[in-house]
């Protein structure tokens, strides 16, 4: 490979980084209760495997307006548990992770935090 295609590969893939950061922070600002999550963290909540993928899909929801607004600070979410019942939503990250403690201690039930994929909250799951 001769240098100028190596720069050539080397700027591609700075373009590429580019792009993914990017996309990440439209994603941010388009579901703000993810924004303290690490990249990795937001792959997997959108069922994603790679940096690369997250530009393709930024563009699926990119113009998805969150229904936390209309929703905010009421504690509901169109989220249901498998038995079928609404799932209580908790305001920040922080709030289900105190539960979570709380529950682990109280109840010896080991609960996992994660992003609402409804609105800007947080759940609780047994899985």
């Amino acid at each position: 490979m001769n240098e100028f295609s190596k720069l050539k590969s080397l700027s591609s893939l700075k373009n590429q980084r580019k792009e993914e950061e990017k996309a990440f922070e439209q994603l941010k600002n388009v579901h703000p209760h993810l924004s303290h999550l690490r990249d990795s963290d937001i792959l997997q909540f959108f069922g994603l495997k790679k940096r690369e993928e997250i530009v393709g899909y930024k563009v699926l929801i990119q113009e998805t307006p969150s229904s936390f607004d209309k929703n905010k600070g009421e504690g509901i979410c169109l989220c249901n548990d498998s038995k079928g019942h609404g799932k209580f939503l908790y305001g920040t990250y922080d709030e289900a992770k105190e539960k979570n403690i709380a529950l682990q201690q109280e109840q010896q039930i080991k609960l996992k935090v994660y992003a609402c994929p409804t609105t800007n909250g947080w759940h609780l799951s047994k899985s």
